[in-house]
């Protein structure tokens, strides 16, 4: 009678104990504050948390993790953690205990045993023996600085054998930098006159003063060019009257034209926009004022940061978590907070 008087004790007072998931809720509505960013801040998923608020340990991966995420929860919140702590644990360990009382787990320990701990003989040495023993000297530092003096004198005695090979290499390799620098030969100006750029025979001939007008309006007979041994060939050039020239323009090769190199349009910056539902508040911080809302994917115009980067401020004023939103803009303006 009296072990069931005392279940039933155990079993009345895990009813009576007090709930915890309500605590939490309506902490957390009071701060105004969303299971998202409640995510974020304390780094425990939606689903835990909800689980939480509800009590719903089931839900929860093990005793021993939900009490962790009810202790940085609590905290976070700004409640007592270790008063939530035996809160759980009066609720928890009482049900857990009349599970188990049944079973090998709740069954009484064996009695201890008393352990025969008997002394150990140990053989005794005279430390005169020790003391008188001779010691041995370690040569491993001497052959350490010997190794070391060695690669020094060898390396010294390769400097001052191939000193001057190793100049004239450097000397060789500094004459070709200055040939590869030197600038590359002007070319010759090109004649601009028509008499000093053609042969006498392709310049138009002139009529004279004393000349009679027959003679001036006589035809000329056509002359052909011979080939000139240079690289650009001579053309054929027709023997014109008297009364047209011949211009170095026409001569000249024509330039060709160079295509336009269409300039390149930077493509258009995705928009940043809200990762899930979030708050907008008056200043950068979880303690003000609620002055609107964001829908998850809206697209948000932002117009600045606080100092730690923490928080955007939008085109309205209104401030949003940096961590709900997608897409930021990279050259964010640090603004003053409020």
């Amino acid at each position: 009678m009296k072990t069931e008087r005392g279940k039933g004790a155990r079993s009345n007072g895990a009813m009576a104990a007090p709930s915890i998931g309500p605590i939490l809720r309506e902490r957390r509505e009071a701060m105004g504050v969303t299971l998202a960013e409640a995510e974020v801040a304390t780094r425990i998923r939606q689903k835990y948390l909800s689980a939480l608020e509800s009590d719903e340990w089931d839900l929860v991966p093990g005793e021993v993790v939900g009490r962790g995420f009810l202790r940085n929860y609590a905290t976070y919140l700004g409640l007592e953690p270790t008063e939530m702590i035996d809160r759980r644990r009066s609720i928890a360990d009482e049900s857990l205990a009349a599970v188990l009382a049944d079973t090998s787990a709740g069954s009484a320990l064996p009695p201890e045993r008393s352990v025969d701990y008997r002394p150990k003989d140990v053989a005794l040495r005279d430390e005169t023996e020790e003391l008188e023993a001779p010691r041995r000297i370690n040569l491993v530092p001497f052959m350490l600085l010997l190794g070391v003096a060695a690669v020094a004198t060898l390396v010294w005695w390769s400097v001052t054998q191939f000193s001057d090979e190793i100049a004239g290499g450097f000397r060789a390799v500094q004459e070709q930098i200055v040939a590869w620098q030197q600038p590359a030969p002007t070319p010759e100006p090109i004649a601009t006159s028509a008499t000093d750029a053609l042969p006498g025979n392709l310049v138009a001939p002139t009529a004279t003063a004393g000349a009679p007008e027959g003679a001036a309006a006589a035809p000329v007979e056509q002359a052909t060019v011979e080939a000139q041994p240079t690289a650009i060939p001579t053309p054929v050039v027709e023997a014109t009257p008297a009364d047209s020239g011949v211009t170095i323009l026409a001569l000249l090769p024509t330039p060709t034209p160079q295509p336009e190199i269409p300039t390149p349009v930077p493509a258009p910056a995705t928009p940043a926009t809200a990762s899930t539902a979030a708050n907008l508040r008056g200043a950068p911080n979880l303690d003000s004022e609620v002055v609107g809302g964001a829908a998850e994917g809206e697209t948000l115009t932002i117009t600045g940061q606080s100092a730690d980067g923490a928080w955007y401020q939008l085109q309205t004023g209104a401030w949003i978590f940096a961590q709900l939103v997608n897409n930021p803009p990279a050259d964010v303006p640090v603004v003053a907070t409020p």
